[in-house]
């Protein structure tokens, strides 16, 4: 989940990534903050806030990261093959 949301911050602080006005994942980002888990700083996951006390919830954000890093996979694969890969 590492890379996914080190590439997700660096889109989202360089303006490059939209979620087109979408409230869920608006809502989601709103409620989310980043962390790095005890004894490994180089990790970084997201943390969800106590849903009993605050409802909300963080479910777009690894979805997004998770998306982030197969869009980079693949990006990277057809960048090695020399193929362009239209859909």
């Amino acid at each position: 989940m590492t890379y996914g949301m080190t590439e997700l911050m660096a889109l989202t602080k360089s303006r490059s990534w939209a979620h087109h006005g979408n409230p869920v994942v608006e809502w989601c980002f709103d409620a989310v903050e980043v962390r790095h888990p005890p004894g490994d700083a180089d990790q970084l996951r997201p943390d969800k806030p106590d849903r009993a006390a605050v409802g909300r919830r963080i479910d777009a954000v690894p979805t997004a990261a998770m998306a982030v890093t197969r869009w980079r996979e693949l990006a990277q694969k057809h960048a090695r093959s020399g193929r362009m890969v239209v859909r």
